[in-house]
């Protein structure tokens, strides 16, 4: 009698599996979608931002690109960024601890530039100087940056020189540059678009956590006696720091100096993350990238951002590429990185990051868009679109199946709750993948395929290209059978489901 009921929880049990994962063909993937919403990334950002930095045309690999000196009124790029509405566009990168704001009449004299270079008998206290040149960021331009967010639909994230006037780790930035620009920006018609501010670029250790929280504090309060009522109040980010450079207790003490009654003067911690080791072996084990790196990423996030969202605030990847260094051509403009990029925002997503700053928009050689001809690389096709699929809530997938190159993640569908899309990336160079999934009886997919290697790629077998002077390509979806979508070698697909 006892081995009978045993008999009987066994053979529930298979059936219970059985009508979840399925016993089809042996090579199919069943995939199964959580009900609950595990995340929601921030705001309707849908877990995209893009960065613009502010690196002189004498920095290799930049030319015109940098923030000073683009064309922000060229129509492609316009056309371009607003594909991505919605989207963060932050400007920020080394340079900015060394940006003066023209807000008075000798704001960005000689003297006050020269004051912001590394000398003998050092006044400029500032954690990183990577070679980086005093510049001025003129009123007139501040401006135009503000209007082309405002046109292109993004919301504006602007970094703030962190290190004026300081003089050593535990003195605090002289805010006065900052309060101008706050006053001058406060009611303008134009700053519709501005979003929040970072404060400093890789501050590191080398500024005391309570100085830091102090000076935030400070001009956070500033911005709220100036601020129209009407107008939501800025948000404040921070430190945007290397990711694993700082100590859990930096952190602590940070938050803790700007923790409020009602919640904290941070919005967001920032960091940056560069995933170049990622790239290393992959080709020689059959891959685009190696996935156990990319996991072991996407943990490493998770633990982090856990520790911060128990304090009550977000945790944002504020600044990513592939590779640091301003890219490298014939990678970070190449397929390959694409695959970092969508299952980073994927993963990270997953994990309870808010959000993920791409760097760059343009510029360098890990640009979304050509530096000169704004013609798009393949990341710049796989982010529009996750744009136009891929919603703010994360649910959980579980699958039948502990493949090392395939990867499946599910959040809902933009604009519809109720639909799910999957993002499904298949690392293989060889192996294609069939996946079967339960709960839906319609689908529709848009595939990009093509060479790893390459600076081009295809959606639904239509090669991605952006005719200057014409609106993005729009690429219809494809009807799939949701029990047998095939997911070829090296390809990432974004599979919408509904019923």
């Amino acid at each position: 009698e006892m081995w009978c009921r045993f008999l009987l929880v066994a053979v529930l049990c298979c059936c219970c599996l059985s009508s979840s994962f399925g016993v089809g063909d042996e090579n199919t993937v069943t995939v199964v979608v959580g009900d609950e919403v595990m995340f929601s990334t921030d705001e309707d950002f849908n877990m995209v931002g893009i960065n613009f930095d502010f690196w002189p045309p004498t920095k290799p690999k930049w030319g015109e690109a940098g923030a000073l000196t683009i064309n922000l009124t060229h129509p492609d790029l316009r056309t371009l960024a607003k594909g991505l509405g919605g989207s963060v566009l932050r400007l920020g990168g080394s340079p900015i601890d060394f940006l003066l704001y023209d807000v008075t009449d000798d704001a960005c004299s000689s003297a006050n530039i020269n004051k912001t270079q590394k000398q003998p008998n050092q006044t400029y206290y500032c954690p990183i100087w990577d070679q980086v040149v005093g510049q001025c960021l003129t009123l007139k331009r501040w401006q135009d940056i503000n209007e082309f967010a405002e046109f292109t639909d993004l919301h504006l994230v602007f970094a703030l020189n962190a290190c004026w006037g300081r003089n050593n780790s535990e003195s605090p930035v002289n805010t006065s540059h900052i309060f101008r620009l706050l006053n001058y920006t406060a009611t303008a018609p134009w700053s519709s678009a501005l979003w929040g501010f970072e404060f400093g670029n890789e501050v590191y250790e080398n500024i005391h956590p309570t100085t830091y929280g102090n000076d935030i504090n400070k001009i956070k309060a500033y911005a709220e006696s100036v601020w129209p009522k009407s107008r939501p109040l800025p948000r404040f980010m921070g430190p945007d720091d290397g990711f694993g450079y700082l100590s859990d207790s930096y952190f602590e003490e940070l938050l803790n100096s700007t923790r409020t009654e009602d919640g904290n003067n941070i919005h967001a911690i920032t960091v940056h993350y560069y995933g170049a080791q990622c790239a290393s072996n992959a080709t020689a084990e059959d891959m685009v990238l190696n996935t156990t790196c990319l996991d072991a990423a996407a943990v490493s996030f998770g633990d982090f951002a856990s520790v911060i969202r128990a304090q009550n605030v977000s945790m944002w990847d504020g600044e990513s590429a592939l590779q640091g260094n301003s890219g490298i051509d014939g990678l970070t403009n190449t397929f390959r990185s694409s695959f970092w990029y969508i299952n980073s925002l994927a993963s990270f997503s997953k994990v309870g990051v808010g959000a993920l700053n791409r760097q760059t928009l343009v510029g360098g050689d890990y640009g979304l868009l050509n530096k000169t001809s704004f013609q798009p690389f393949p990341d710049y096709w796989a982010v529009l679109l996750w744009k136009k699929t891929v919603g703010k809530n994360v649910f959980n997938v579980s699958m039948n199946s502990s493949s090392q190159t395939l990867r499946v993640y599910a959040h809902d569908t933009v604009d519809n709750t109720d639909s799910r899309t999957l993002v499904v990336l298949n690392f293989s160079l060889s192996k294609t993948e069939t996946i079967n999934v339960k709960g839906f009886n319609a689908a529709q997919q848009l595939l990009m395929t093509g060479n790893p290697s390459s600076k081009k790629v295809k959606v639904n077998g239509i090669l991605a290209v952006h005719t200057p002077g014409t609106p993005i390509p729009s690429f219809t979806p494809e009807h799939v059978n949701p029990a047998a979508i095939v997911v070829p070698p090296a390809s990432i697909v974004y599979v919408m489901l509904s019923n």
